[in-house]
């Protein structure tokens, strides 16, 4: 039997213009708010900010995808982002490549769609990616919330 509940899934990427590296969050609730898995990936190489955006977003469907998830709602703080992921031709041609993945892993639910968030509503995936590090590459949890994610950041 099909799921009848929609999985918001935030995701946020931080940049470090000065050396190219950064980290994407990711939180995925389910419709009364609760966390179910969160994630933190460090990145390196970036060319801008969008980019890590992108990252981000894709890294957050890969983890819902994985987590056998149908019903989808991505969360984006970008308004940039959003506008090319709803477009049929993303408009931005550096990370054109990156937008068209990301609607490839859309088609793999049954229901997807791209909600434009403001920066408060999606503090605890930035958050999630403040916790990767150089050092500490990857920082995830499963079906808990952990410690270092307040609970005023539960939305």
């Amino acid at each position: 039997m099909m799921e009848t509940t929609k999985h918001r899934v935030g995701s946020d990427g931080a940049f470090q213009m000065n050396s190219n590296t950064g980290a994407s969050g990711v939180i995925i609730r389910d419709e009364r708010g609760d966390t179910l898995g969160v994630e933190g990936r460090w990145m390196e190489h970036l060319p801008d900010s969008i980019t890590a955006e992108a990252m981000a977003a894709r890294n957050g469907l890969s983890l819902a995808v994985a987590s056998g998830y149908h019903k989808v709602i991505l969360e984006v703080d970008n308004r940039s982002l959003a506008i090319s992921l709803r477009a049929v031709v993303p408009d931005i041609l550096t990370i054109s490549g990156l937008c068209r993945e990301i609607q490839e892993l859309g088609r793999s639910f049954v229901e997807f769609e791209v909600s434009l968030v403001g920066r408060e509503p999606n503090s605890a995936a930035h958050c999630c990616a403040k916790m990767a590090t150089a050092s500490s590459r990857v920082c995830s949890c499963v079906d808990y919330t952990p410690d270092w994610l307040s609970c005023d950041q539960r939305l």
